[in-house]
């Protein structure tokens, strides 16, 4: 066996990586054995097979083997042995336990857990090949399963606490479990119903909803002005409190307000309050883990599994409650459920959990001066904010569709060049694939809002759907199926192409949305499908789909962030996303303008709809139109691949004004 000491402890759930190297001579002579040798995982770059080492377990708890004496031979990544441990195959059971070996072959224990399993013996005949796995052999009893992997799961976190610290774990619990796990989702979900009680028509609730999350596409200014302006020498700590302390009274206004008290443009201000505080925490508090990641890569996967897993988690807690909440308390009381979750993410900033010690003036100018060094980024950035500021100042302050659309059409028109002449090719070609995605997706969900949950008096031929079916058992199913389908993509597809993954899904999310339309037109009641069933059916597909288009973006935009300035880049390419995602609402507001779809909850609105089927024909067929430039955008490479080979530092390199300023 030979042993690879790292990268292989990221994999401390499921033991060490060992590789079996068939053409190595025989480990003992004679007899049956049993290995603690797991599944096949892949091959090491000299060709060996790769197998997850583990302790086999029973009812009675973990198996020894025979002692018969065998050879490790330890190696680094590459494949290039460095020194030889013996022990007994007693130890190689035990190294799924194990941290490191000393020089004279001994191990070294840890809290490792231990995977579940059984291994059977290994023939004389079969000496070199793999060991047998038996799934189904010797397993523990419900109970014990469920105590045991309670068991591990502690493990599992005591391990991450013990690499990344305690400071981390609960930073991160405050920022990205309660704050954008559950208080977003809650706000999320309440936002329509608090919107319908000032009876906002549908385009211009669309209109609303996406100034009210304007702040994410204010990302990459936040972290510039981080990382440029320290206050007090600090980058972090500080802007994260600003934006809760902003957040945390703009969730208490809109708590405590009523019809009479607030004006639906103080409510839209005081929710644009609440989105900037979950962007400026998020973005932080990814930054300082990207800092972590960087310094202990080997369990990287891992602390992205407890940061998502707890996203996760904290979605359905606040899908399950906030349909009661809306139902028996109103749509305002799941704002003064947010509270406390809000301040919460004081306690850690305020006792420094992220770890800073506050810069001198000179560390500052240097920051500043290799900023500079890149110029153009920082201009985009610039020119980021000021179109989002400037859709959303439209939005707020005007009630003219077409103005919308012209606006939104004219920030476009400015951007799409603008990334070809600053930066580099790689990155502005692909920046302009996703940014028209998303401007070409049309919005029509406040007009499908109204379709849904109006009442019988509202729109007698309607669904007719409750705020607990809607916002509780629909979002329920839709984030299952969501957390499905990146099951799937992690298990399949994440060794695809960016062209082929993209392709297909772009074709799927197309025919499955068309079903839309069946139930626009109410042909699934002509066909005796309930309108519950029916949505439920589709949803669920589309939602999955909808993942595998989602998740090589995510993929592709990390791998376009050059060397030393992560965090920025992503940042501006995700604000680029939904700067695009505010334009489709423009857009989508006014295609419905034009369409005469104006639901607002008024008695008897049946043929606001009249035109809806025709609306998201529209907006189900116009994103297709990006699949045609997917060969001319999209890099022609898989999602595990480099594509920034050359002047990997440099997020400007080959660009036109480059070019230019060379001659």
């Amino acid at each position: 066996f030979s042993y690879r000491p790292s990268p292989c402890r990221q994999l401390g759930r499921c033991g060490f990586i060992f590789a079996m190297d068939p053409a190595s001579a025989p480990i003992a002579a004679g007899g049956a054995a049993k290995y603690a040798v797991g599944q096949e995982r892949g091959h090491t770059a000299g060709g060996a097979k790769e197998y997850a080492i583990a302790m086999p377990s029973s009812k009675d708890g973990p198996q020894e083997v025979d002692n018969r004496e065998v050879t490790l031979t330890l190696a680094e990544p590459e494949g290039e042995p460095v020194s030889q441990a013996r022990g007994t195959s007693h130890d190689v059971a035990r190294l799924g336990d194990a941290s490191s070996d000393s020089a004279d072959g001994s191990v070294e224990e840890t809290g490792l857990p231990r995977p579940f399993g059984h291994y059977d013996t290994m023939p004389a005949a079969k000496r070199g090949r793999k060991p047998t796995f038996v799934p189904g052999a010797m397993q523990p009893s419900m109970a014990k399963a469920f105590f045991n992997n309670i068991c591990r799961m502690a493990l599992w976190f005591a391990l991450l606490e013990k690499t990344y610290g305690t400071e981390l774990m609960w930073l991160l619990f405050a920022a990205q479990h309660l704050l954008k796990g559950v208080v977003q989702q809650l706000q999320a979900s309440s936002m329509m119903w608090l919107f319908m009680e000032y009876h906002i028509s549908g385009p211009q609730m669309q209109v609303y909803m996406s100034i009210a999350s304007s702040a994410w596409a204010l990302k990459p200014i936040i972290g510039l002005t981080s990382d440029l302006v320290p206050i007090l020498g600090f980058r972090k700590g500080p802007y994260c409190i600003l934006a809760s302390l902003i957040g945390v009274a703009s969730t208490t206004l809109v708590g405590f307000s009523t019809l009479q008290t607030a004006s639906v443009t103080f409510i839209v201000m005081c929710l644009w309050g609440v989105s900037l505080q979950v962007a400026t925490c998020d973005l932080l508090t990814e930054a300082k883990y990207s800092e972590h990641l960087s310094q202990k890569p080997e369990y990287g996967p891992d602390l992205i599994t407890y940061v998502w897993g707890g996203v996760s988690v904290g979605n359905m807690i606040a899908i399950a409650v906030v349909g009661w909440l809306i139902v028996n308390m109103g749509p305002r009381s799941v704002f003064l459920a947010c509270i406390f979750p809000c301040a919460v993410i004081l306690a850690p900033c305020l006792a420094n959990y992220f770890e800073e010690q506050p810069l001198t003036h000179v560390e500052i100018l240097r920051d500043r001066d290799s900023f500079w060094e890149q110029s153009e980024v920082l201009f985009l950035c610039a020119l980021m904010t000021g179109t989002t500021l400037f859709l959303s100042a439209q939005g707020m302050f005007f009630d003219s569709q077409t103005l919308h659309f012209v606006s939104a059409l004219a920030v476009l028109v400015v951007l799409l060049p603008t990334f070809h002449l600053l930066l580099r090719p790689e990155i502005a070609k692909v920046n302009t694939f996703f940014v028209l995605q998303s401007a070409l997706s049309l919005t029509i969900g406040g007009a499908t809002f109204y379709f849904y949950t109006d009442t019988p008096q509202q729109y007698p031929e309607g669904p007719h759907f409750t705020p607990t079916f809607f916002a509780t058992t629909l979002g329920l199913v839709s984030c299952a199926f969501s957390l499905a389908g990146l099951i799937v993509y992690t298990q399949l597809m994440k060794d695809w192409t960016y062209r082929s993954l993209l392709l297909m899904s772009n074709l799927l999310v197309t025919v499955l949305s068309l079903l839309d339309v069946v139930l626009f037109l109410r042909l699934n009641v002509s066909a005796g499908v309930p309108d519950s069933l029916f949505v439920l059916g589709s949803s669920v597909c589309s939602v999955a789909v909808r993942q595998w288009q989602w998740m090589p973006g995510v993929v592709i935009m990390s791998q376009l962030c050059p060397t030393g300035m992560e965090a920025t880049m992503f940042a501006m390419l995700a604000g680029c996303a939904n700067v695009g995602s505010q334009i489709a609402d423009y857009f989508g507001a006014f295609m419905l303008d034009r369409l005469g779809v104006h639901p607002f909850g008024a008695s008897g609105e049946s043929r606001q709809f009249d035109n809806l089927w025709k609306a998201s024909l529209i907006s189900t067929l116009l994103p297709s139109v990006t699949i045609a430039l997917i060969p001319l955008l999209v890099p022609d490479a898989r999602q595990t691949d480099k594509l920034l080979m050359r002047d990997a530092a440099s997020a400007t390199s080959g660009s036109l004004y480059s070019r230019c300023r060379r001659r």
